[in-house]
């Protein structure tokens, strides 16, 4: 998905990793037992450089749920970014996932 922060255009590219049930489980930071993860980045289009990363596990114990999986990646790779740039973010997230405004 493409976004435009402050004039720049920037990419936001998310992968949903479901481990195979016969593989170990694998543990997430927490050191909790982890089904699947979402990965989300913030790449820069011009020379494919990574400028934001974010991780989100899924519990043994939680139903998998990509919506859930790329908010919560999304939010842990904004750490760190200032508060009108984030806004600008999950603006044109919500408009490009289908969730922002009604449009005529």
């Amino acid at each position: 998905m493409k976004i435009q922060i402050d004039g720049r255009w920037l990419l936001l590219k998310f992968k949903h990793v479901r481990y195979p049930y016969e593989q170990t489980v694998v543990m997430d930071s927490a050191g909790n037992e982890a089904q699947a993860h979402t990965l989300a980045q913030v790449i820069s289009p011009s020379d494919g450089m990574v400028l934001a990363e974010g991780r989100a596990f899924c519990s043994v114990s939680d139903n998998f749920d990509k919506k859930v999986g790329r908010e919560l990646a999304l939010t842990r790779a904004l750490q760190g970014v200032k508060r009108e740039q984030r806004k600008q973010v999950w603006e044109q997230y919500w408009q490009g996932v289908g969730f922002g405004e009604e449009k005529p």
